[in-house]
């Protein structure tokens, strides 16, 4: 138990401390929780909820994975888990973003990362 609390709290340090862009951060939380399942139970709910505490924390929207999404985002989280390779993952959440949200919305989403 020690040894998966330390590999929590350092992986959420590099997090908060690495990685510049908001947005790519509070993504970032959710991958790392969801693929090092810290919790007996609810670690994708867990996860989805941190992401979205990082992301209105910073001022952004919080991010939903649809009803009608929900096949498609578990199957690349699927592979996300076999492969270690976050980029379909990170495609599927901008595609979420560009579906929920209207374009001044998405606009406010690239004005506050810093590295645009």
């Amino acid at each position: 138990t020690q040894n998966l609390s330390r590999i929590i709290e350092d992986g959420l340090k590099y997090l908060k401390t690495e990685i510049h862009n908001p947005v790519e951060r509070a993504i970032g939380v959710f991958l790392f929780l969801a693929r090092n399942q810290p919790f007996y139970d609810a670690n994708k709910r867990t996860a989805s909820l941190m992401m979205n505490g990082s992301l209105m924390n910073d001022g952004y929207f919080p991010i939903t994975v649809l009803n009608k999404n929900s096949e498609q985002f578990h199957e690349k989280l699927g592979q996300f888990y076999e492969s270690g390779n976050a980029n379909p993952l990170f495609e599927f959440f901008s595609m979420t973003i560009n579906e929920l949200y209207t374009k001044k919305q998405r606009t406010d989403f690239q004005k506050r990362d810093p590295e645009k």
